[in-house]
């Protein structure tokens, strides 16, 4: 059986060779236990060999003496050259395999080990060792990755940047794996229950996100490509991650709000968490942020009272293991940056005490913009953030840009005062959001033909954007998809605000993206939540810039912050802007949205925001500091 489950996978000849060397010493060490407990026993001698199957060495030694009848018995001395027994097989192996010991850095670190998949489990002795925090960080460079992916290639389970070509995975293999764990390889021992639990989150639970067509074998699924892996990565994730939330949503499916199994699970999912930080309590690995983040989601989905304030609990806390990390840039291009964003979105509310918007210890104070790039298109008419256009003493519009006031320190930013810095924020993407699509209307030849042609109707991006929210199992999807748009539309079109002066590089991430979109079928599933996931990659393509590249050339990110360098700070900086946008009553949530698909598709058809922005302003200004619920959702 052990044998089938190897050669179902589609993975490389040298690590299937590895996995079996494995099994087979596994097999020996199970055997020689056995044999010396036999000796030991005083009853009627048990025979040797009682495996219940075979392995494919002996059945071929069984063959092959057969064939030899019965003039090898017959000959003593044929029975010295008599094929090697299925002992000396194993032995043989044995003496070929590394004698390394495995560690936790080539269990989580190493993508190139074998079927790294299912990491090895450790001992039962070294199960609840303490693993030190810098043994789970994320530490690899940033590597180059690609959107042209099928379900059969799988990233690694490691945080760390990873790329296409390293590691092949079988769907074959994560199935049979999620429902039979034959190597017992999970962070923790299931029962039979867990076993259903765990079966049910990697097979049925992605249709809560992405609908029915998540069973194609190329469809897009982040349970299987994140949060599976994550999870894995310990017994405190492995239960805050998978197990309590796969019992949760197999009673939410049902309308069960409570049930024996999800109190079970409930507790010993808190309970393993609470043991985990008290013994490790300057704990900032990957296992203690992707445990508080899985708990925050799972009190957030709970809509009975009280649950929300619980879920912001765990919030604070993996917000500051995650700046104590060094922030963003500690993430930038691994799936526990994606991770973290994500549940950053997704959240249904949102807070203001303490430093809320960012994720940094200290981030850079509010500077004064520079003059914009200079180019023979009048792009220069479009100011250049940060706080370019109006600032929190200027509140009149104004399309120049002009210099800012020095803004205090961040330390002595009252949440008032940064509420207000960053409604300005916003309200300046929005109208850099439409002054470009203004300009790239009525003046076609400064954008690439796919800047036209990736966002008109019959496109996937226009259809799956524009298309009304599709059916989920549970109400918490209903939600996900109304912020997955949101935020797709705030990630796209700032995307092309960085790649305004490069109409090459604007059409290579709308390609990219195109590409990724069609190669996980997004649009036969038409899931919106699957276009957000993809944009989490931050793979906007590679344009070569030759040594004699101009400014003009080079991406501007600079509405990021002033040290930004790069797409992976546009997740971080739409989860500021979504901040602000979760403070709107349900008719302007609305309206920007609608707003932002407009100016994405270039149908704005005159300036609104001067028009529109003292009223968005003063709704935002007006909302509650801290709301544990989307005013609309409520408003």
């Amino acid at each position: 059986m052990r044998w089938q489950f190897i050669d179902s996978s589609n993975n490389s000849r040298t690590n299937l060779t590895q996995v079996k060397r494995h099994v087979m010493q596994e097999y020996m060490r199970q055997k020689k236990g056995g044999s010396r407990q036999s000796e030991s026993e005083e009853e009627t001698p048990q025979p040797k060999r009682g495996r219940p199957k075979k392995t494919r060495a002996s059945k071929r030694n069984i063959e092959k003496k057969s064939r030899a009848g019965s003039k090898e018995r017959k000959s003593p001395a044929k029975q010295d050259e008599a094929p090697p027994t299925e002992d000396e097989d194993i032995e043989e192996i044995n003496r070929n395999t590394s004698t390394q010991p495995i560690t936790s850095n080539s269990l989580f670190s190493q993508e190139e080990e074998v079927f790294s998949f299912f990491p090895f489990r450790p001992s039962p002795k070294q199960s609840h060792a303490v693993i030190a925090p810098h043994e789970y960080f994320d530490t690899s460079p940033q590597s180059t990755r690609s959107h042209g992916l099928d379900f059969n290639s799988l990233p690694s389970w490691s945080s760390a940047p990873t790329t296409p070509y390293e590691l092949v995975h079988s769907p074959k293999t994560i199935m049979s794996a999620a429902r039979t764990d034959p190597f017992n390889t999970l962070p923790v021992d299931l029962d039979l229950d867990g076993q259903r639990l765990f079966d049910f989150y990697v097979n049925t639970m992605p249709a809560c996100s992405y609908g029915s067509h998540f069973r194609s074998p190329k469809a897009h699924n982040w349970y299987t490509a994140v949060f599976v892996p994550e999870g894995m990565k310990g017994a405190v994730a492995f239960q805050n991650t998978i197990v309590v939330h796969a019992a949760n949503t197999w009673a939410w499916v049902r309308n069960e709000s409570e049930t024996a199994d999800t109190l079970l699970h409930r507790d010993r999912a808190v309970t393993m968490l609470r043991e985990h930080l008290s013994n490790n309590p300057r704990d900032i690995s990957d296992v203690a942020i992707i445990s508080c983040l899985s708990a925050a989601a799972l009190e957030d989905f709970d809509p009975r009272p009280g649950h929300k304030e619980i879920s912001w609990v765990h919030m604070r806390a993996a917000r500051e293991m995650i700046r104590a990390r060094g922030g963003p840039a500690a993430f930038a291009y691994t799936r526990l940056g994606k991770l973290i964003n994500w549940q950053d979105y997704i959240l249904s509310g949102y807070e203001t005490h303490g430093p809320s918007f960012f994720y940094e210890y200290e981030r850079p104070a509010p500077i004064a913009s520079e003059q914009p790039h200079q180019s023979t298109q009048n792009l220069h008419s479009m100011p250049s953030p940060p706080y370019s256009t109006s600032s929190a003493l200027d509140l009149s519009p104004s399309p120049e840009p002009k210099t800012q006031p020095t803004f205090p320190p961040p330390t002595t930013i009252t949440p008032v005062e940064e509420l207000k810095l960053q409604c300005e924020e916003f309200l300046d993407f929005l109208r850099r959001c439409e002054q470009l699509s203004l300009y790239q209307r009525d003046n076609p030849e400064s954008s690439h033909l796919t800047r036209q042609t990736a966002v008109q109707e019959a496109s996937i991006l226009h259809q799956v954007l524009s298309a009304p929210p599709g059916a989920r199992f549970t109400s918490v999807g209903d939600r996900k998809q109304m912020v997955a748009r949101i935020t797709a539309l705030i990630i796209l079109n700032a995307a092309l605000w960085d790649y305004r002066y490069t109409p090459a590089r604007a059409s290579m991430f709308l390609s990219t993206l195109e590409k990724a979109m069609i190669d996980s079928e997004v649009g036969m599933s038409g899931s919106v939540e699957a276009i957000l996931q993809i944009l989490l990659e931050c793979n906007d393509g590679c344009v070569q810039v030759t040594s004699a590249a101009t400014v003009e050339d080079l991406p501007d990110f600079s509405q990021y912050g002033p040290t930004a360098h790069s797409p992976a700070d546009r997740p971080w900086y739409a989860g500021r802007m979504l901040k602000i946008g979760k403070r709107l009553r349900a008719k302007c949530w609305y309206r920007v949205s609608d707003f932002l698909f407009s100016c994405l598709t270039l149908q704005v058809r005159e300036p609104c925001m001067a028009l529109w922005e003292a009223d968005l302003r003063q709704e935002i200004l007006d909302a509650p500091l801290t709301s544990y619920l989307m005013r609309s959702l409520i408003e």
